[in-house]
């Protein structure tokens, strides 16, 4: 995951292109080893959205690995049309909660109906990458959703 800084997914241009920097450096080093890049930049306004030009300066770094949008995807109020922006860009997965707007602490199995949603959004465009309370004792529902893969940081509970 290429990331710079604690707390929000707000970027400067200068932090963009120091990130923009570490994956160069990254692919000079270790290319043939890495299979693909993590990161989410998000943009303020009215309501949050996707900060395509940021986004498109990592992704132009990042190319030809594969790319992954980040659980900033859970800040966005309205994730159709900031899914098919990701789509557009040629992003092959997005990290989600599908808590829509509501931050980063939410659960998938909260929120099972936006997780179908961008699913059958998405066809074969992108991949819906379920994360967030992500469980053995609640993958099964999550993955029912439609979902190909999860992501957990705890898939048994102890």
């Amino acid at each position: 995951m290429i990331r710079n800084k604690p707390g929000d997914f707000f970027y400067t241009n200068e932090q963009i292109q120091e990130m923009v920097t570490s994956i160069k450096t990254m692919q000079t080093k270790y290319g043939d080893k890495i299979a693909g890049f993590v990161f989410g930049c998000l943009k303020e306004g009215k309501n949050i959205t996707i900060h395509e030009e940021h986004t498109q300066l990592l992704i132009d770094a990042a190319k030809p690995k594969s790319i992954t949008f980040h659980k900033a995807f859970d800040l966005i109020q309205d994730p159709i049309p900031a899914l098919q922006v990701l789509i557009n860009m040629g992003v092959n997965r997005v990290l989600t909660s599908g808590c829509s707007g509501l931050g980063l602490s939410g659960k998938a199995i909260n929120h099972l109906d936006t997780l179908r949603a961008l699913v059958q959004y998405a066809k074969d465009d992108i991949i819906i990458l379920a994360g967030g309370g992500v469980r053995s004792n609640n993958a099964h529902q999550i993955l029912k959703t439609g979902v190909k893969e999860v992501h957990s940081s705890q898939i048994i509970e102890l």
